[in-house]
């Protein structure tokens, strides 16, 4: 009976030798789900192997053109597309935001972009020229047009930006995207500000962390105006081509909640 019964126990005796390093490794691989989940770490800046499906041909090629002209010194890509291309491919993209710090750089837009558009054989007219900024429109010769935005922007600036080898270009960093998204919200509460914030919010950044970050670079940016900038998504009719799924229902229900928070925590008047 002993000796059975020791033959017996002894798988007992070294079971918590293999239960507290299977138990170890679950407790790490909890860790690290909670740890990518939450967004910790997420504001990087993007890297050549960063999915660009978002971007059509088209748009690739003139990226890679520009990259090769004196604007890649001056200008770096920024706003929806770039935010859409390289961190949240949430949405497609028609536009190409360039910003700059330099007031001078303005200059070289239309020789450099005469030069870029040569090369791809494509067309290219200037709609708006201003000091500070400058919309132009390119038009491949099978009928695809892309429009451009080149703006001289504050050079206060969150991160920097990093180098995108496979275009040549400065690209800017998801957290003073976000800051200025929020801005241009705060502004003028077009659709897809609505649609890319509430993407930063639900994958990469809450409202809450967001917010201060976004009044460093928007000077004036008080709760109260902020809410009825973010009651203004009961306009929105259309979304933009979305690539991850979207209702303007849920749109709607998100900024409406953040509004009313926004709302209740003011202090009450005297």
């Amino acid at each position: 009976m002993s000796n059975g019964y020791s033959r017996m126990a002894r798988p007992m005796t070294f079971a918590p030798l293999v239960w507290k390093p299977f138990t170890l490794i679950c407790h790490i691989y909890t860790c690290l789900r909670i740890f990518v989940n939450s967004g910790i770490g997420t504001f990087r800046n993007p890297t050549p192997n960063s999915d660009m499906e978002i971007l059509t041909p088209f748009q690739k090629q003139l990226l890679s053109a520009i990259g090769q002209t004196k604007l890649a010194e001056n200008f770096y890509l920024t706003g929806g597309t770039a935010l859409a291309a390289f961190y949240l491919q949430h949405r497609f993209s028609e536009d190409l935001d360039f910003f700059t710090a330099d007031p001078n750089a303005l200059r070289l837009v239309q020789p450099s972009l005469t030069d870029a558009c040569q090369q791809l054989g494509a067309t290219l007219h200037f709609s708006r020229t201003f000091n500070t900024f400058i919309e132009c429109f390119v038009r491949q010769p099978e009928g695809e047009s892309v429009k451009l935005d080149f703006a001289q922007d504050t050079p206060y600036r969150l991160q920097p930006t990093e180098l995108n080898v496979a275009f040549g270009l400065q690209v800017d960093n998801l957290l003073d995207i976000a800051s200025n998204k929020l801005s241009a919200l705060f502004d003028r509460s077009a659709e897809k500000d609505f649609v890319d914030i509430y993407f930063i919010n639900q994958e990469r950044m809450a409202f809450a962390e967001m917010l201060p970050f976004a009044r460093q670079k928007h000077v004036g940016m008080d709760d109260y105006w902020l809410a009825i900038s973010l009651q203004r998504v009961r306009q929105v009719k259309l979304l933009p081509r979305m690539v991850k799924p979207l209702s303007i229902a849920d749109l709607q229900a998100y900024f409406l909640k953040l509004a009313d928070d926004l709302m209740a925590g003011m202090d009450a008047p005297v």
